[in-house]
């Protein structure tokens, strides 16, 4: 009797393995090999695990028992009926997608996807909030069927590298957005203080804002005449609002819309 017992309880062990390998800061991760992980959920199965909310920015990099592991996808279901989500970025390492990512978030209103390569199934059904979405993809990535099945594409902006937009609207699953051309990247290192040009130019970047959009930083406050988004260099989230107090000097990235900027504090 104790034998069978045992073998019960080993058998509902074993169906209780949770699909994530570990957690840190309270992200979930599954190795897809030595040095690489995909974003994933907690539990048993992603119908059920419901866990991110709120603001979510996912780093590039994550370190675990003594390894560091870069972020190249994310898992099946990872962020999907998570009613709380509100927005999500996602960094440019990541080059995989799986399905039903975001599937009926109802509150989701902005999205970073990185520059996935292939996307899956039904990725934003049932996303009725939505209002934008940033991809870093200069190549019209693979889709699933039904991707934005309920996402009315006139009312999102959709942020694309600049000189694509001809290639996404060409192709029949991602035309009908708003599209709205990120600025190039690039530029020569700058005077002291080792300012860089381009878009990474803080005066520049302010200068390009349209709408009356305008942003500017005194001491360790970065202010907006929007809303505003703020991350640090590791992608940590250091505040939302008009105006967002930062803990010291240094770069950060300023997410205004379906817009990002980097920004040098002083």
């Amino acid at each position: 009797m104790k034998k069978y017992v045992t073998l019960v309880c080993a058998l509902i062990l074993s169906l209780m393995t949770f699909a994530h390998d570990f957690e840190v800061n309270g992200f979930y991760y599954t190795r897809q090999s030595d040095n690489t992980v995909n974003i994933s959920y907690k539990g048993t199965n992603y119908s059920s695990s419901m866990v991110y909310s709120g603001d979510v920015v996912v780093p590039d990099q994550v370190e675990f028992d003594g390894v560091t592991y870069t972020v190249v996808g994310v898992d099946d279901g990872t962020f999907n009926y998570c009613t709380n989500l509100t927005s999500v970025v996602l960094p440019k390492t990541v080059t995989t997608l799986g399905g039903y990512i975001f599937e009926n978030d109802l509150k989701l209103k902005s999205v970073v996807l990185g520059a996935p390569t292939t996307i899956g199934n039904q990725n934003f059904s049932g996303c009725s909030a939505l209002e934008s979405i940033t991809i870093y993809s200069e190549t019209v990535p693979t889709t699933g069927a039904k991707v934005f099945l309920g996402v009315d594409k006139s009312k999102v902006t959709m942020s694309i590298p600049a000189g694509c937009t001809g290639a996404y609207n060409a192709d029949e699953k991602w035309n009908g957005f708003s599209f709205e051309e990120l600025p190039a990247e690039g530029g020569n290192e700058g005077g002291e203080g080792g300012e860089e040009g381009g878009d990474d130019n803080p005066s520049l970047a302010v200068s390009s804002m349209t709408n009356n959009f305008s942003i500017s930083v005194s001491g360790n406050v970065i202010s907006a005449s929007q809303v505003i988004m703020v991350y640090n260099v590791l992608g940590g989230f250091e505040g939302k609002g008009f105006s967002v107090t930062v803990p010291k000097n240094g770069i950060y990235f300023v997410n205004a819309g379906s817009k990002s900027y980097k920004i040098y504090v002083k």
